[in-house]
């Protein structure tokens, strides 16, 4: 009787194990019949592209599978889709709460820059890797980043100013070593130094942008030099601009005539980097605020009390 007991319990275990194992495999299968990504990926080389559903990036985000399904279009001979591949891959590491996401979403794209043969998809791709924080590269990202450092490698700009970010000063070398006519290239490379701290080089920069007058041009060309370097030598000197009154700039809206103090731009263009700064940028890259004189006025006194101690967030591009 025992025994007979055994024997059926031995062969229920086994039926329930089997349902189990049929249901995961009914799961799986079910799971891909309902992705999305093959009807999606078929529209992007069509008119009318079909939408992901709402919510879609989110919920693949949490976990490392979507990259699984995202290899087949990466390596698809037409280069709509391959792109479209790699910016999907990007934007759920991106919108990932799950550190293992990024960081494989980024190792996924620095792959495809390894593979790609079209110089205009692998400059978005570049691209696309400015938008994670550093701790989202892995070592693996680190070295296959410090590898495509070749003078054959497109977009060698880009690439020198993703090495500077992540503070990669074992590449310091191979970027040196690169012989080029190219005024853009050696920039980026010089900027590239500053970023890692090189003191010469911010010096010399610092002595170059400090001769510019202060207008429109200094916004859009030397900002953004100033703020990429990360240095509180480059922000002290942002801040002092930030508190001239001359009407030297034009406004956004090219609609609008007349001039403008610089330190609107300004104060837009300090605002990510500066630690518990009081404005925040919307999408469009202007401050949330419902009156831009007060907020500049408030931005002026923040920077001025908080000239000394204020802190950068180097853990952004």
């Amino acid at each position: 009787m025992i025994y007979s007991n055994t024997i059926s319990t031995y062969n229920n275990l086994k039926i329930k194990s089997l349902l189990i194992f049929v249901g995961l495999i009914l799961f799986q299968e079910l799971s891909v019949a309902q992705s999305p990504l093959p009807t999606y990926m078929q529209s992007v080389t069509g008119y009318i592209l079909e939408p992901l559903p709402k919510g879609y990036i989110q919920s693949v985000g949490q976990s490392t599978a979507i990259f699984s399904e995202l290899q087949t279009y990466a390596n698809d001979s037409n280069k709509r889709i391959r792109s479209e591949a790699y910016s999907l891959a990007a934007n759920v590491g991106k919108k990932s709460p799950v550190q293992e996401v990024r960081t494989e979403a980024i190792e996924f794209v620095i792959d495809g820059i390894l593979k790609e043969k079209d110089n205009g998809l692998i400059g978005r791709y570049f691209n696309s890797l400015k938008k994670f924080e550093k701790k989202d590269f892995s070592r693996k990202a680190k070295s296959g980043l410090i590898n495509l450092i070749d003078k054959k490698t497109p977009h060698l700009k880009t690439l020198f100013m993703l090495i500077g970010f992540l503070d990669l000063k074992e590449g310091e070398s191979a970027m040196e070593a690169i012989e080029t006519k190219s005024k853009s290239i050696v920039q980026a490379r010089n900027l590239a130094m500053v970023r890692m701290g090189n003191a010469d080089k911010l010096n010399q920069m610092m002595k170059n942008i400090k001769a510019m007058p202060l207008n429109d041009d200094f916004i859009y060309n030397m900002v953004p030099l100033l703020t990429y370097v990360r240095k509180k030598e480059s922000f002290d000197y942002l801040i002092e601009l930030l508190q001239n009154d001359r009407e030297n700039c034009t406004p956004a809206d090219a609609e609008t005539e007349g001039s403008i103090t610089c330190g609107y731009r300004l104060m837009e263009s300090i605002a990510p980097y500066i630690v518990d700064y009081p404005f925040e940028l919307d999408a469009g890259g202007d401050i949330i605020a419902k009156n831009y004189q007060k907020a500049l006025v408030s931005a002026k006194k923040w920077t001025t009390k908080n000239k000394k101690k204020y802190t950068l967030n180097n853990e952004i591009y």
